[in-house]
């Protein structure tokens, strides 16, 4: 999943929780974060052109050089039936600062790929995400989102596996998540990873599922286990009956190729409920919950039983 930005970044205070008291108990006892304002969601910019500015830059390369990557998680919710329980943390890797705002992942890849840093970055991504998974709750599993440049790394699985291995995380929690928006001339070469992925006994999802017209094709030419409904589906059937249709046909389809569905972008009742009627099984969003730093995690009146 890939977020937008609308304010500055904080330096001290990279993600806030906002809970009102209307908000909880809306499923059952678990309550519910959402954002006091829309104007204050944490988001990151999505790139106009190709190039970078010099702040960004000089934003990646020194986190790239002092190692001072912060790495944030957000929940994702399952329910069966009536109770619902937290099932996985998608970790948001995060760089900036006042002045660059949140710089996207894709956009540190691209500047760290230009200066020949996409393997050390790379490195650091899966070291400083693996350590601070040592403070989250076994039973819980992590996805993480690998961009184009880090697909294309020969010696990307031999990382993961040396990574973890240091950090002592267990892989079968481990999930891996690709864009569908990613295209590559080697499209075999990644196949060939995620194939590798899952023979570690890693699943693989595919993210932003919906908003690319080769996303179905993808479904069947890629070792899938999880597909990640992209929440511009999810909005545009709050007032539209055949995009509910839509999404419905979405879970049916996945389900005939046994593979799991996320929706994403669940901001407020009516998108968990559209979601449900669906068929939806597992869903993500601000109405839950938005990336929070483990300290945060730990004092979140949602998740604070989990730590105990």
């Amino acid at each position: 999943m890939h977020l937008h930005q609308r304010s500055a970044f904080p330096d001290d205070d990279v993600v806030q929780q906002f809970a009102t008291p209307a908000s909880r108990n809306v499923i059952g006892k678990i309550a519910t974060l959402v954002p006091a304002t829309v104007e204050t969601d944490l988001r990151f910019t999505a790139p106009k052109n190709n190039s970078w500015t010099r702040a960004e830059e000089k934003a990646v390369l020194e986190a790239i050089d002092e190692k001072c990557l912060r790495v944030s998680f957000q929940p994702i919710f399952g329910t069966n039936g009536k109770a619902i329980a937290l099932t996985k943390f998608e970790a948001f890797s995060i760089w900036g600062n006042k002045e660059t705002g949140l710089i996207a992942p894709e956009r540190a890849f691209e500047i760290a790929e230009r200066f020949g840093r996409t393997n050390v970055l790379s490195d650091m991504l899966l070291m400083e995400t693996f350590r601070r998974c040592q403070d989250l709750p076994y039973h819980i599993a992590i996805t993480f989102n690998l961009t184009e440049q880090q697909l294309l790394q020969p010696d990307l699985v031999s990382q993961v596996v040396r990574r973890a291995s240091e950090m002592k995380f267990d892989l079968s929690r481990f999930v891996v998540e690709i864009s569908e928006k990613i295209i590559a001339d080697d499209m075999s070469a990644i196949r060939c990873r995620l194939h590798a992925f899952r023979n570690l006994g890693i699943q693989v999802a595919l993210d932003d599922f919906g908003t690319c017209a080769a996303g179905i094709s993808m479904l069947s030419a890629l070792p899938l286990d999880i597909v990640k409904i992209d929440k511009s589906l999810l909005h545009g059937a709050r007032d539209n009956d055949l995009q509910v249709s839509v999404l419905s046909s979405l879970v049916l389809l996945c389900g005939r190729l046994n593979m799991s569905t996320v929706i994403e972008g669940v901001e407020c009742v009516k998108d968990f409920t559209i979601a449900k009627t669906c068929g939806f099984s597992e869903f993500q969003g601000f109405h839950f919950s938005r990336p929070l730093t483990i300290d945060r995690l730990e004092h979140s009146p949602v998740l604070r039983s989990i730590f105990v």
